[in-house]
């Protein structure tokens, strides 16, 4: 087999294995069982959740309103700390969907990757823990275009977690002030 076609191939399984895993992990986190996990398994738990919620490319997933409630009842720093770990190890699916399927991403029209893909070339690092850091939809998009490029998985995760622990711990600082006037 000739290796451009074992290149596509590898690149097609990467990004089928992330998108099944998505869908998956979709499919079977309900509300009852994220209480569970966080009431069982308290700060273990919260990163479970996170890395579920992260591990979902594209598909919006409720980590963070899970900081925030846990927030209520978990020391907040330590929350953010397994939070952001959670979240920061989730996040390699959309690098790997983006490191398997770099090609397309070559070749895509798409306005949005083509940005973010010049920020992350100009300040990878800074770009990656700036999207991080910012509670937002958009940062699959970052990780899909830091592994199309190939950046260095290492710098990916370091600002990752950064990024996430920083937001995880600030949500659940949150969780600690309005717990009481929310619930």
């Amino acid at each position: 087999m000739d290796k451009h076609l074992q290149r596509h191939l590898l690149g097609a399984l990467i990004v089928l294995f992330v998108l099944t895993l998505a869908v998956i992990i979709y499919s079977f986190v309900t509300k009852s069982t994220v209480e569970r996990l966080v009431h069982t398994y308290g700060y273990l738990g919260v990163a479970v959740v996170m890395f579920m919620s992260s591990a979902t490319v594209i598909l919006p997933a409720p980590g963070l309103a899970v900081v925030f409630a846990a927030g209520g009842f978990l020391n907040p720093y330590l929350l953010g700390l397994f939070a952001g770990v959670g979240a920061a190890l989730g996040e390699i699916t959309g690098y790997l969907a983006g490191y398997g399927g770099r090609e397309a991403l070559y070749d895509s029209k798409n306005e949005r990757v083509k940005r973010v893909q010049k920020w992350v070339e100009r300040n990878g690092f800074l770009t990656i823990f700036v999207f991080a850091v910012i509670p937002n939809p958009l940062f699959d998009v970052v990780g899909i275009a830091a592994g199309g490029m190939k950046y260095d998985w290492k710098k990916f995760l370091l600002a990752a977690l950064i990024g996430n622990v920083i937001k995880a711990t600030c949500i659940a600082l949150l969780g600690v002030k309005f717990f009481g006037w929310v619930f």
